[in-house]
């Protein structure tokens, strides 16, 4: 069995040592170390800060009043065993994902935070590859990076792995700008269909978002041009923003991002870090951030996320500001809690529009294996599921698998045509994605209708694999002897109802064709000097 060695770090102390000298000193360390970027866990345990929201009730309930109207808790749907659900995935930590009976938790995807030829699928699984990048430059090398594109077509590649923090990719914004440009546009050339992402950020706070912001803004600067992406990711730990210099006694968690000049952003408390509130109010903003810059057609992924606190020594046990204790159950309640809110959370002004506007099309949690912390769905030494791995699988299992054609829009490519009196050609574009948690293999039949209803054309086929999560594919017709005008168009997705899907409502979108009678000449002003 080839088991990974842990990376450490000299600053760091071992989770189970700092834990077991907790109860004898008011600061406990907690080491965070490996892939994880939650720096120096320091907690002062016996003064835990008393206006911490905690998501719990006195009784230890979970308490969902801080949860918006726009969320609806999921609904199981009546399973059907194993299959590979694009919605879920977790991040293999130490032993190789094949080793665990993955395929009983219906994962969709996973990483490990490498790069592979060959990546093992474990369950159907798509694996995700993850380019390293130090300053300016990225890792594997071109030669080694070329020959991984070759293998895997179409794959999904995230540029670095917390290139905001500290104890991970550790890079200025400046550098992450031109190493993520290189290794785009590498990875583009020598496979038009792959994926291409930004690392993940920590957390999604108004901090790490002002380093997004200029990262953006020197892209723009230096390629003229708007920073290209397949999906935004994030990471959506909760954890403290704060720099030791400033708070020496108190800087556990996600420290300052590298080149900001602040010396805290979210003072988080240890109640804070399971927080659904919290969990769910930061993926707003981070969706309002998308808006607000022009991605919101675009894909939002999360690649980490879990619990962090350790609890498999019972005597060395966590507890909130309420006497309630960080454990195992109160693990499973905030992974249910937030895999409700991931599945239907939605926004019509917000939400990516090929998915129904959901706020997250996929998301990954922390972790398969690694004991050192919180939230380990498997035993690292016997192979066993643990108890929360057990609740993992039994939720995933009561979800059934689907598929759901959703016709996103359509609408004329180009410029609007000029033509005073004469008909012209109009060209024709639908996209159609599937919602559904798992793949069409069939093809799909597209059909273009005028505002009468009248066909535009031969139906056109779709072909080849629509995968789920909101994957698009876009087809295009022509339009010939469109006279000077406006027209409303419709494209219906499987017009016959051939495709067995859950939903049928969402077959049908409607846009507008102008071919415009006229044109306005708008004065150009020139200030010289």
């Amino acid at each position: 069995m080839n088991i990974r060695p842990m990376k450490s770090h000299g600053r760091y102390a071992s989770a189970e040592k700092a834990l077991r000298a907790g109860a004898c000193r008011t600061l406990a360390r907690l080491a965070l170390a490996g892939f994880l970027t939650l720096g120096a866990l320091a907690v002062t345990l016996s003064s835990l800060s008393g206006d911490a929201r905690a998501w719990e009730d006195d009784d230890g309930s979970l308490d969902l009043a801080g949860v918006s109207g726009t969320i609806t808790p999921a609904q199981a749907t009546g399973g059907t065993g194993d299959y590979p659900n694009c919605r879920f995935g977790a991040g293999e930590r130490h032993n190789p994902a094949m080793s665990y009976t993955v395929s009983a938790l219906n994962l969709g995807w996973y990483t490990d935070w490498k790069t592979q030829i060959s990546p093992p699928h474990p369950g159907g699984a798509e694996y995700v590859q993850m380019l390293h990048v130090h300053g300016t430059y990225y890792s594997p090398s071109e030669d080694a990076l070329a020959a991984q594109v070759a293998a895997n077509p179409g794959a999904l590649w995230l540029i670095g792995n917390e290139p905001d923090s500290i104890y991970q990719d550790n890079v200025l914004p400046q550098d992450y700008a031109q190493a993520y440009h290189d290794a785009y546009t590498f990875i583009k050339a020598l496979d038009p269909t792959a994926r291409v992402s930004a690392g993940g950020i920590v957390q999604p706070t108004l901090l790490r978002m002002q380093y997004l912001d200029i990262v953006l803004d020197t892209y723009t600067s230096r390629y003229a041009e708007r920073l290209p992406t397949d999906a935004w990711n994030i990471h959506t730990y909760i954890l403290r923003e704060a720099s030791c210099a400033a708070y020496p006694d108190s800087c556990w968690g996600a420290r300052i991002p590298p080149g900001m000049e602040v010396t805290q952003g979210m003072l988080y408390t240890l109640d804070d870090t399971d927080d659904l509130e919290i969990f769910q109010q930061r993926i707003l903003q981070f969706r309002q951030w998308m808006h607000d810059r022009g991605y919101r057609d675009t894909p939002l992924i999360i690649t980490e996320y879990g619990t962090l606190l350790p609890y498999y020594d019972p005597e060395s046990l966590y507890y909130d500001s309420k006497g309630h204790p960080f454990d195992e159950e109160r693990a499973r309640g905030f992974m249910y809690a937030t895999f409700d809110l991931l599945r239907t959370a939605s926004d019509p002004d917000l939400g990516y529009p090929a998915d129904e506007n959901r706020l997250v099309q996929r998301w990954m949690w922390y972790s398969l294996d690694d004991t050192q912390f919180g939230g380990a769905l498997f035993d690292k030494y016997t192979l066993n599921p643990t108890m929360l791995g057990s609740a993992f699988g039994s939720y995933t299992e009561a979800v059934s698998p689907t598929v759901d054609l959703l016709a996103v829009d359509v609408g004329q490519v180009g410029p609007v045509p000029y033509s005073p009196t004469d008909p012209v050609t109009v060209t024709l574009r639908a996209r159609v994605s599937n919602v559904g948690n798992v793949a069409i293999t069939a093809p799909v039949t597209v059909r273009f209708l005028d505002g009468d209803g009248h066909p535009i054309g031969p139906d056109l086929v779709l072909s080849g694999t629509i995968a789920g999560c909101a994957t698009v594919k876009e087809i295009t017709t022509t339009w010939p002897d469109v006279a000077p005008g406006t027209y409303v168009v419709q494209a219906v997705v499987d017009p016959e109802a051939t495709t067995s899907e859950g939903n049928e409502d969402n077959n049908q979108a409607h846009g507008a064709v102008l071919v415009a009678k006229g044109q306005i000449f708008l004065p150009l002003a020139v200030r010289h000097g």
